[in-house]
């Protein structure tokens, strides 16, 4: 149960680092971040309709909505992401996305977000 909640809270960290990009991405190549979301909904149905949700979150980072208190999300994501490359290394399975939102998730601490 614990290796598929790590497995589980990996994949939605590299969800939020792939949304966060893509509408990084779409903002400075001129497209809106409502046009970007409309995207995400078509490429990725709602949670109530059988989908993932993606959605849910593409909402977020098109708002920009940014309510929910910040470090201790991070504070678990470092935790998490830890515990995903700890697994990895237990199993010799290289994870460089993992690494990269691990150093990412210190950096953010670094900076006092957490």
């Amino acid at each position: 149960a614990a290796t598929l909640k790590t497995l589980g809270n990996f994949c939605v960290g590299a969800l939020v680092e792939i949304l966060a990009e893509a509408f990084a991405l779409a903002e400075r190549s001129e497209v809106s971040p409502e046009l970007m979301l409309q995207l995400c909904q078509l490429l990725f149905p709602a949670h109530d309709k059988g989908g993932l949700p993606v959605s849910a979150y593409a909402a977020r980072v098109a708002r920009a909505d940014w309510s929910e208190p910040a470090g201790a999300q991070l504070d678990i994501g470092v935790k998490d992401l830890g515990l995903a490359r700890q697994l990895a290394d237990h199993s010799r399975t290289p994870l460089p996305l993992a690494d990269l939102l691990y150093q990412r998730l210190l950096a953010a601490q670094r900076m006092g977000y957490g």
